[in-house]
């Protein structure tokens, strides 16, 4: 027998647990539970709910799969977890988490059950919604890039071997903007695939250095049309090898670095990598990618809108500058994803530089070796 001080501790307890939950007699009629089980029934006291079994409290259809889960687990004595249809606190059907459990007595009678349930509709919905997603970027990916493809591949052909001038020009024009669309088709299949976590965070050994001139030199010809002076730098302290997440910082290294060539008419552009600390005992570092331009600025009041989805300070039907305004949205997220930090210093009209700062992990230490390439 318990005093009545633990009795009333053991209440308190029962009404913090999240969720609902309640205990039955021998023929499933309610004996009592918390408030958040009084609240899915119409009752307004437990007086009221206790003696009554589920099909007074619920629809029929209901009402039956719950009685039969409920004698199959005091027939057998075994206690069982599932996922079962109720009554949400508005009177709506609602997906429940239950772990239901035999009560069994000191003869080792079973003389009823005690449950607990958590409405988990919500994450069922946002469940089912990723796997519409998921199935939508898998038809995305065949059904609109493979014409793309095709119509990109022919216009190139076509124009490779045409020696009209005027013909030629034209191609031209469809190859061009062929490519744009199939680029564009790319953002978005890439957009899709990351708003439906398509793209677990990884930790693979990597060399961050190389990936940062790989970035450079993939934007290099842009820059060399531009006339722009591109330069990168990457410290010496900064080691061979690091463990993250590779092609999140390819991403966030391109994107920058590719905007920042964009949005500069004039001058320079500048990506450097570079050793913030160390922790020798952990063997982890805070590195920081550095993308400085001399391009148009971003005004003070705007900062905070340019990682907006779908955001873009210049509209692409009013000036030159064209894309479809997700690419620093998506930076911010991977910065964010691999727990590190970006800030943003703009003057209108002298230039911006982004600094990305983000926690690696070392393998090794690299020896110190400089390295600084112009263009």
């Amino acid at each position: 027998m318990i005093s009545s001080r633990t009795f009333e501790i053991l209440k308190q307890l029962i009404e913090l647990t999240e969720g609902t939950v309640y205990w039955k007699d021998r023929e499933g009629r309610y004996q009592g539970g918390n408030t958040q089980q009084l609240k899915t029934t119409s009752f307004s006291s437990f007086d009221d709910m206790i003696g009554k079994t589920d099909f007074e409290l619920y629809p029929s259809a209901i009402a039956k799969p719950i009685s039969d889960i409920d004698k199959r687990i005091m027939e057998t004595a075994t206690p069982l977890t599932l996922e079962e249809i109720g009554v949400d606190m508005d009177g709506n059907e609602a997906i429940y988490l239950t772990k239901k459990k035999p009560l069994i007595d000191e003869n080792g009678e079973v003389y009823g059950l005690i449950g607990a349930s958590i409405n988990i509709t919500e994450k069922k919905i946002s469940e089912q919604l990723k796997t519409m997603k998921m199935s939508f970027i898998q038809n995305m990916q065949h059904d609109i890039r493979t014409p793309f493809t095709g119509l990109w591949g022919l216009a190139q052909y076509l124009w490779e071997i045409e020696e009209d001038v005027q013909k030629k020009k034209y191609l031209d024009y469809i190859r061009q903007a062929s490519k744009e669309l199939f680029d564009y088709c790319n953002k978005i299949i890439e957009f899709a695939q990351i708003q439906a976590n398509y793209w677990p965070l990884a930790d693979q050994e990597f060399d961050l250095s190389s990936m940062i001139k790989n970035v450079f030199m993939i934007e290099q010809p842009a820059a060399l049309y531009k006339n722009l002076e591109l330069t990168y730098k990457v410290d010496s302290a900064i080691p061979s090898l690091v463990m993250s997440d590779e092609h999140r910082w390819f991403c966030i290294a391109l994107n920058l670095l590719s905007n920042a060539i964009k949005f500069t008419e004039r001058g320079k552009v500048e990506i450097s990598l570079q050793r913030v600390n160390h922790d020798t005992e952990k063997q982890q570092a805070l590195l920081q990618l550095i993308i400085t331009d001399t391009g148009i600025g971003i005004p003070a009041d705007k900062q905070n809108l340019i990682y907006l989805p779908f955001s873009r300070l210049h509209p692409s039907n009013q000036n030159k500058y064209s894309g479809l305004g997700f690419g620093l949205s998506l930076v911010k997220q991977f910065i964010e994803e691999l727990a590190g930090t970006l800030e943003i210093d703009s003057i209108v009209g002298q230039g911006t530089s982004f600094k990305c700062i983000i926690p690696v992990k070392l393998p090794l230490i690299s020896g110190e070796v400089a390295c600084q390439v112009q263009c």
